[in-house]
């Protein structure tokens, strides 16, 4: 039985790490849907189509085994969705927000 689990221990890590990695996407999903939705008239349209894609592209591969592209597409949407705290930040809604808290 333990040599059992000993081999797979790997397996299961790995498992492991995609689990991890998708909860980490769908939260990232979710957070950047609900931020587009509020906060969309502070982004110029150029940034709104780049993190829409991304959000999309994240969608896309989100659902598949393969860890590396779903951790450079969370990684890509990362990138791009930080423009929204950048736009909230600059026009001082993020202020505002951080006074409601």
């Amino acid at each position: 039985m333990i040599a059992d689990a000993e081999q797979h221990k790997s397996a299961d890590k790995k498992k492991k790490e995609l689990a991890d990695v998708k909860n980490s996407a769908d939260g990232l999903i979710y957070t950047t849907e609900k931020a587009l939705e509020e906060y969309a008239n502070l982004l110029p349209s150029k940034d709104m189509a780049e993190i829409r894609a991304d959000l999309e592209a994240l969608k896309a591969v989100v659902g598949s085994e393969e860890l590396p592209r779903i951790k450079a597409a969370v990684q890509r949407l990362e990138g791009s969705a930080y423009r929204i705290a950048d736009a909230l930040y600059s026009s001082g809604e993020g202020d505002k927000a951080a006074a409601k808290s």
